[in-house]
């Protein structure tokens, strides 16, 4: 009851559907103990926001429908009840960091999705962002 309140379904617009469509966040599958994977590809992020083709709304609303496909068809309480986020960072600029985009989509998942979450895995860095990340 207090989802349905504090979360409204996803709206499917346009702006939301040309993410889907361009792969910015999308699901995998299940990995090998049949948790399943939410992949967000941050060079596509990175590419439609220059564009001005996202906004942090849309990359959220993308987030809780898929979030809530998953919660609702992919969920199995007290076996599989949490899912990895797989960010892939080949083909991404640290000089376009879209920061609004992650920063809102951050608070999404840690206000709303904290308990489902169980890893957020970084692939694909080149090894000055490897770097960078270290140094945090």
């Amino acid at each position: 009851e207090w989802r349905e309140i504090n979360i409204p379904l996803p709206i499917l617009n346009p702006q939301t559907l040309n993410c889907l469509k361009a792969g910015a966040l999308y699901i995998h599958g299940r990995c090998k103990d049949l948790t399943p994977i939410l992949v967000a590809n941050m060079g596509v992020v990175g590419r439609l926001f220059e564009k001005d083709q996202i906004c942090a709304e849309s990359f959220v609303q993308l987030h809780n429908l898929l979030a809530n496909y998953i919660t609702a068809n992919m969920l199995v309480p007290g076996q599989v009840d949490r899912w990895i986020i797989l960010g892939d960072a080949s083909q991404f600029s640290l000089l376009k960091l879209p920061i609004g985009i992650f920063k809102q989509a951050n608070r999404e998942m840690t206000n709303n999705y904290l308990e489902n979450s169980h890893k957020f895995l970084v692939v694909n860095m080149t090894w000055f962002q490897s770097s960078l990340l270290k140094t945090f």
